[in-house]
């Protein structure tokens, strides 16, 4: 049995699977739209595309997941997001990193990150 809600992520082809300690996973529709008006005053919206947000929140987050995120976001490459989905399949997009946000715990010693949250927005 496959555990459901597994991601990869990495440069096409040789994606990386990450821990699956995150506590949220979102996922959002953006419209990307051209809006004007017409002679007589009528607003007229065009949808051009819709694409994905993908939002990943880990309650902690230990330095070394940190450190494997923050290389794939200094890369500044496109990237291949595998997302598993219920029942085992998955689906593949081409994403990019926004800035990565997160607060370091006193841990007494280990680096670990409270409320780390990264976006991927779809190419």
């Amino acid at each position: 049995m496959s555990i459901e809600g597994r991601f990869w992520l990495g440069t096409a082809g040789s994606e990386t699977l990450f821990e699956t300690g995150w506590t949220a996973f979102s996922e959002t529709e953006i419209p990307f739209t051209r809006e004007g008006r017409t002679a007589n005053g009528s607003l007229v919206i065009d949808i051009l595309a819709i694409k994905k947000l993908f939002t990943l929140t880990y309650a902690v987050m230990t330095q070394d997941t940190l450190d494997d995120l923050m290389t794939e976001y200094d890369k500044g490459e496109m990237l291949s997001l595998i997302v598993e989905r219920e029942g085992g399949g998955t689906d593949t997009y081409t994403v990019r990193f926004r800035p990565i946000a997160r607060t370091r715990l006193d841990a007494r010693g280990d680096w670990l990150w409270q409320g780390a949250t990264f976006q991927l927005e779809e190419a």
